[in-house]
């Protein structure tokens, strides 16, 4: 998903521009969150509040639930990757 929007948002493959459509570019930046780019969601979402004018409170929350997609993808991956650790099919010969 993240590439079909990276794609429009690129190439402009979409009949109109991809700011003209507000989802696209809030999808895009939590879907980054969903996936662990902190970076690339404050980025998007960044450009977002500039160009929709939004206010310092509204842009505080969107960029909190960033951060908080993050923080879950990051315990997610971490507790399946512990779990792997733990019962990996190689571990009954080390």
């Amino acid at each position: 998903m993240l590439d079909i929007i990276g794609e429009i948002r690129d190439r402009r493959t979409n009949c109109f521009g991809y700011h003209n459509y507000t989802q696209l570019p809030l999808a895009y930046a939590f879907l980054s969150a969903k996936t662990g780019e902190l970076h690339a969601a404050e980025h998007e979402l960044d450009q977002y509040v500039t160009l929709h004018k939004l206010d310092d409170d509204e842009a505080a929350k969107l960029k909190k639930f960033a951060k908080d997609c993050v923080e879950a993808w990051r315990k997610t991956i971490g507790s399946r990757l512990r779990g792997r650790l733990r019962f990996s099919p190689l571990s009954r010969f080390s």
